[in-house]
C-alpha cells in the first residue's frame, strides 16, 4: 500500500479521535459544572430559607426536591441536545471519511508504474551483445499498458523505435499490483551511443528513465515527458 495512503489514513484516525476525545472531554466537563452549579444554587437556597425562618427538617426536604429539578432540568437540555451533537459529530465524521474515499478512488484511476533495469554482458561469446532486461512494476488498482519503447542516443535521437526494432513485443500489459518483464539484446555501436529509455503508456504519458550500467537489478527514476499541448499552451502564453 502506498505510504502516502497510510498516513493520510493515520492521521484521519487521529483527527477522528480528538474530536470524540473533544466531545467527551466537554460531555464529562460539563457535568462537573452542573454539579458545582446545582451545589451553589442549593447553598442560596438554603441561606434563603434560614434567613426567612423555616426549620431545618422543612429546608431539607424543600432543598431535596429543588435539586431534583435542578437535575432535571439539566436532563432535560442533554435529552434534547445530545442527539443533536452526537448527530453532528457523526456527519463531520463521515464526511471527513467520504471525502477520503473521493480521494483514494481518484488516486486509482492512475497507473503508478515503475521500471527496474539490469544488464547482462557477455564479454568474449560469439554474440557478446549486452542484454538489457526490464521489470515493469503495476503498483496501482487499475490495468495500465507500455504501448512504446524507444532507445535513445546521447544526442537525442532515437536509436531504436517501437520496441526498440522489434524485439520488445508490444503492448506489454501489465495487470494491477503485478510485475511484467521484458528482455532485449542492444546492439554494440547503440550500447555505445545509449543514453536512455523512453517510454509510452496506455494513458499517453512519456516517461524517460536513464540507464543503468550495472548487473544487479536498480529502480529507474523516471521523467515525465510534458505533452505537446502542455508545451504550446505555455509557448502561446510567452508569446500573448
Amino acid at each position: 500500500m502506498n505510504k502516502r495512503i497510510v498516513t493520510i489514513s493515520l492521521a484521519l484516525v487521529i483527527v477522528c479521535c480528538i474530536v470524540l476525545g473533544i466531545f467527551i472531554g466537554t460531555f464529562i466537563e460539563s457535568n462537573r459544572l452542573n454539579k458545582e452549579s446545582i451545589a451553589k444554587k442549593l447553598e442560596i437556597d438554603r441561606a434563603a430559607h434560614e434567613a426567612m425562618g423555616v426549620e431545618k427538617e422543612q429546608i431539607e426536604i424543600v432543598l431535596k426536591a429543588q435539586k431534583q429539578r435542578y437535575i432535571e432540568e439539566i436532563s432535560s437540555f442533554w435529552t434534547r441536545w445530545l442527539p443533536v451533537f452526537v448527530s453532528f459529530g457523526a456527519l463531520i465524521i463521515s464526511g471527513i471519511f467520504l471525502f477520503w474515499n473521493v480521494i483514494v478512488e481518484w488516486g486509482r484511476r492512475r497507473a503508478n508504474l515503475e521500471m527496474w533495469q539490469r544488464n547482462d554482458f557477455f564479454m568474449g561469446s560469439e554474440d557478446d551483445r549486452t542484454i538489457i532486461n526490464l521489470l515493469f512494476r503495476n503498483k496501482s488498482h487499475r490495468v495500465t499498458a507500455v504501448i512504446e519503447l524507444y532507445i535513445r542516443g546521447k544526442a537525442g535521437n532515437v536509436l531504436g523505435g517501437h520496441g526498440y526494432k522489434g524485439r520488445v513485443e508490444l503492448p506489454i500489459k501489465i495487470s494491477a499490483w503485478n510485475v511484467e518483464r521484458r528482455s532485449f539484446r542492444i546492439e554494440r555501436t547503440d550500447e555505445q551511443q545509449m543514453k536512455d529509455i523512453k517510454i509510452r503508456d496506455i494513458d499517453d504519458n512519456e516517461i524517460v528513465y536513464d540507464r543503468s550500467k550495472g548487473k544487479k537489478w536498480v529502480k529507474s527514476e523516471g521523467v515525465k515527458v510534458k505533452k505537446e499541448k502542455e508545451k504550446k499552451k505555455k509557448r502561446n502564453k510567452s508569446t500573448s
